[in-house]
């Protein structure tokens, strides 16, 4: 929205497997349900595929999946927040996961306090925020 608010996400994931099926095929269910990220988004579909190919078969040791679908999600945030003309931290404030939210797979969201964390990083690395920011909390709802 024009506003910050993200209200849909469509997501295309292509997991290189190589060449035989070791720990690959685990990689897109799990992206499946943290393409989300840490914020709320009442609408997402995902279309993920694990493709074989002549490369040598990779996989980590921990969080299958995840890692590489985090790192787009925060570049399009960045890019949604230049586009708006909107900062990065609050754009990540306005949509974060605030208690009592429920998460894509299904889990009610506890104790987050993703607000309070980006303020305190914002604080630390001398990035200016809004009064609004500052006073945004992971406990009250911010609809």
């Amino acid at each position: 929205m024009k506003d910050g608010r993200i209200v849909a996400r469509k997501v295309t994931l292509y997991v290189d497997a190589g060449a035989y099926s070791r720990h690959s095929p685990t990689g897109p269910p799990r992206r499946r349900r943290t393409c989300r990220g840490p914020i709320r988004s009442p609408n997402v579909h995902v279309d993920a595929h694990c493709v074989y190919t002549n490369r040598t078969p990779s996989s980590a040791m921990r969080g299958f999946g995840v890692t590489i679908g985090d790192f787009a999600l925060e570049v399009q945030m960045d890019k949604i927040a230049r586009l708006l003309r909107i900062d990065p931290i609050e754009l990540r404030m306005k949509n974060a996961y605030r208690d009592g939210d429920m998460k894509a797979h299904g889990e009610t969201t506890h104790g987050a306090a993703l607000v309070e964390t980006m303020q305190v990083a914002a604080k630390l690395a001398g990035w200016p925020i809004s009064k609004a920011a500052t006073k945004a909390s992971s406990t009250a709802r911010e609809d």
